[in-house]
């Protein structure tokens, strides 16, 4: 029998949702010769090689925002963004500043159910949420900073905090000016929120739960973009890890 005839017997047996798998497979493009690491060389970097917090001169966006901006449907850029955004240096862009446009392509580990995980359904897994939640601080890009600076995370919509001289109470303050993509401005009632209805709240399924970041942990609004964390006991950098990733991913409003 030849392939193609056993390739329409499977998909006449199995149904319609196994040949569009098939076809898509047979459309892609062909993955890259395999090449080892273990000759890769490369240079690890300081902290403050990888990023800074400024106003710049002027900024870019992508061709399609920009026609949105000309149609009167967004505000520009400028007006979108926080006074002093997060800006990446070149020097950890192994390949070079990125273009616009092209395909991306993501395998994902889960099939997701839905978008809210609040309302108990979940996003599969795999790294495709990455692309669409921002979290207090971030892991990535640490492989690149230099063992002697590993002390815990790096900064996101947390750009600094300080802790207190036992170790019991950390003071977050927030990147001022970051906006919600419904132009509501992103700020301590936000973090309020989220500890408050999400974490604290029996009945939510939040990814950081109760107890989380220990029992009796409580937070204290301080200001508009300033909040603090106080702990039972001292704690170490890696208790910041605990507000990376999804688990401090802040949904009070729907992208």
């Amino acid at each position: 029998m030849s392939s193609t005839n056993l390739v329409s017997k499977i998909c006449l047996a199995a149904g319609v949702s196994l040949c569009a798998v098939m076809a898509s497979s047979a459309l892609a493009d062909k993955m890259p010769v395999e090449q080892s690491m273990s000759t890769l060389e490369y240079e690890l970097l300081s902290r403050g090689d990888l990023w800074t917090y400024k106003k710049l001169d002027g900024y870019s966006e992508a061709p399609f925002l920009n026609d949105l901006v000309k149609a009167g449907k967004l505000p520009p850029v400028e007006e979108r963004l926080p006074a002093e955004p997060l800006v990446m240096k070149t020097m950890a862009m192994s390949d070079g500043i990125g273009v616009y446009g092209g395909v991306f392509r993501h395998v994902i580990g889960g099939r997701p159910e839905g978008w809210n995980w609040l309302a108990g359904q979940h996003q599969g897994w795999g790294g495709i949420n990455m692309a669409v939640q921002e979290c207090l601080v971030r892991n990535g890009p640490l492989w690149q900073v230099k063992a002697e600076e590993q002390s815990g995370p790096l900064p996101n919509l947390a750009k600094s905090w300080e802790w207190s001289e036992d170790r019991t109470e950390l003071t977050m303050h927030l990147v001022e000016g970051v906006k919600w993509s419904d132009g509501d401005p992103f700020d301590t009632e936000d973090i309020r929120f989220w500890w408050e209805d999400n974490v604290l709240d029996e009945n939510v399924a939040s990814r950081l739960p109760k107890g989380g970041l220990g029992d009796g942990t409580t937070l204290e609004v301080i200001d508009a973009y300033t909040f603090k964390f106080t702990f039972t006991k001292p704690q170490g950098p890696e208790i910041l890890k605990s507000l990376a990733y999804i688990q401090a991913a802040l949904d009070q409003h729907t992208l």
